[in-house]
């Protein structure tokens, strides 16, 4: 059986080890393939997304260590790119200059009339609520519809390889 995982988000965004540790790790745990996927910069105020000015580290760092391990394990430079409606993502990170071996598509943030604003929808559980509460008139229905509409948009859009958790509008949602 090949074991591999795609989905990594290392210290350039909201993970904790370095690409290099990771990859020790998988080597060390028979793995074959390892994909990074580290979020991409976002227009956005946000304590998670890897910062405009740090994109070439990654890619650098990446890409050095894809030559280092060649032989020993798969390395796939990737990064999980998030939809906002009406805000140019790609654009703003400048996708189409980037060497990313694949792409991740996903969908944190949902436009709100309520309020204006955009809103994660994966905060902790209590903000989750205000959300729903506050930019969606306590419906939560409403804000399901939103999200699903917004990971179409962005699947026809996008056109990704792979889709990042589809159901993350649920994972708080059980509290309510």
């Amino acid at each position: 059986m090949n074991y591999s995982s795609i989905h990594i988000h290392d210290c350039y965004s909201d993970g904790k080890g370095t690409p290099k540790e990771f990859i020790d790790h998988a080597i060390k745990n028979n793995m074959d393939i390892i994909g990074f996927s580290a979020h991409v910069p976002l227009p956005l105020e946000n304590e998670w997304s890897m910062k405009l000015d740090d994109m070439k580290y990654y890619i650098d760092d990446v890409s050095e260590l894809k030559e280092r391990y060649k032989g020993r394990i798969q390395i796939y430079l990737g990064m999980e790119i998030d939809y906002i409606r009406n805000i140019d993502v790609l654009g703003y990170a400048r996708i189409k200059d980037l060497p990313l071996d694949f792409f991740i598509g996903a969908v944190h943030y949902v436009y709100s009339e309520d309020t204006g604003k955009y809103l994660s929808v994966d905060p902790d559980a209590e903000e989750f609520k205000h959300v729903i509460q506050k930019g969606f008139s306590g419906d939560v229905s409403r804000l399901i519809e939103t999200y699903y509409t917004d990971l179409r948009e962005m699947i026809r859009s996008y056109d990704p390889p792979v889709v990042a958790h589809l159901d993350l509008i649920k994972k708080n949602n059980e509290a309510l």
